[in-house]
């Protein structure tokens, strides 16, 4: 069976950028862009729990509603259990992070 999830906002990559596993940046973007608040979640799989990759969500007005767009978007009822560590920050903050990602 092939993977598949509708997901709960836009969704695409912050170009010129590299995570971890050396791809684009991962971006979920929510129906506010006036928003400031971003919340970077370090995403882990499953079952083990192992690093996987960051998925940042920005365009949203509170974390709760980001964290609900990241975890209504996996068919299989366990974004909560995909959640590692999860960073709240402003843009400015999240700008200066992507540099950081290489």
């Amino acid at each position: 069976m092939a993977w598949e999830a509708e997901l709960q906002a836009d969704y695409g990559y912050v170009m010129r950028t590299k995570d971890v596993t050396g791809e684009n940046v991962d971006l979920f973007c929510g129906p506010n862009p006036r928003s400031n608040k971003v919340l970077v979640i370090d995403q882990v799989n499953l079952p083990d729990r192992t690093p996987d990759e960051p998925k940042c969500l920005v365009g949203f007005d509170t974390t709760a509603a980001a964290l609900g767009a990241y975890c209504g978007s996996y068919s299989d009822g366990r974004g909560m259990e995909r959640v590692g560590v999860m960073r709240i920050m402003d843009m400015t903050e999240f700008k200066a992070w992507l540099g950081t990602q290489k």
